[in-house]
């Protein structure tokens, strides 16, 4: 189980420098910047929100900080590609990071499934938002 351990713990920071390495391709570098650091925002706020107010235990669910920061990054990622093919391989990673989560009893579908919905659509009205406001 440790190798799978080891690539589960090196997904998000391979999403990270995919991330990093397309803000340096952008010609809109500060905009790619300020979505970035909204997709940042949204995974560790709503983590705060959770320990506060305990949300995702009222349904004996666990927020996943992990999934919400690995979601918003290829959310992200998808909108600076647009290349469908490619989007879909990085669906297809979440999809197979989520079930290595669950096979290593990190978190099960449901923390996952939840906090992907949740985390999306404020990903995509903050993405809308900055695009109209940060030219």
């Amino acid at each position: 189980m440790k190798p799978l351990a080891i690539i589960c713990d090196l997904y998000n920071p391979a999403l990270l420098i995919i991330s990093v390495l397309l803000i340096y391709k952008q010609k809109a570098r500060f905009q790619s910047i300020v979505f970035f650091l909204w997709v940042i925002i949204i995974a560790y706020g709503l983590m705060f929100v959770d320990i506060q107010l305990g949300f995702w235990k009222m349904f004996s669910l666990d927020y996943s900080t992990h999934t919400a920061t690995a979601v918003g990054m290829i959310v992200f990622i998808g909108v600076l590609v647009k290349a469908p093919i490619r989007i879909a391989v990085l669906v297809f990673s979440l999809v197979l990071y989520a079930v290595l989560m669950k096979v290593l009893g990190y978190h099960g579908y449901w923390d996952v499934i939840t906090t992907t919905v949740v985390v999306v659509p404020l990903v995509l009205i903050g993405f809308t938002l900055i695009k109209k406001s940060v030219r």
